[in-house]
């Protein structure tokens, strides 16, 4: 699902700058499936724009290909304060959730 290969070589495959934005990444992120879904429940969709919008940007840098054309979905669906389809909320929560799982799994081998 990932394809970091661009993003280590953009960094000059410099372990310590890689590991500092995945660790942040995990640190701001790991609750964003669940933001999303909140975020539906409560109707908030300008929020929810904001959200997949700030999301498909650093998404994008990590070669996470899969989920970025869910996200600009979203962001369209939602920019002009219209509901968005629950089932774009339900599979991009679930790819948030395994893109964690390989963020970490990167972060456990590179430490």
């Amino acid at each position: 699902m990932l394809n970091l290969k661009p993003f280590f070589a953009a960094l000059d495959n410099d372990t310590e700058s890689i590991n500092l934005i995945l660790t942040t990444y995990i640190e701001e992120y790991s609750d964003s499936d669940v933001i999303f879904k909140n975020l539906f429940d409560a109707q908030n969709w300008e929020e929810l724009y904001i959200v997949a919008h700030s999301l498909k940007g650093i998404l994008g840098n990590f070669g996470a290909d899969e989920i970025i054309p869910i996200l600009e979905k979203i962001e369209m669906q939602s920019q002009d304060g219209k509901p968005t389809d629950q089932k774009l909320i339900n599979n991009v929560s679930i790819l948030l959730v395994e893109i964690q799982n390989q963020i970490e799994k990167k972060l456990s081998e590179t430490a």
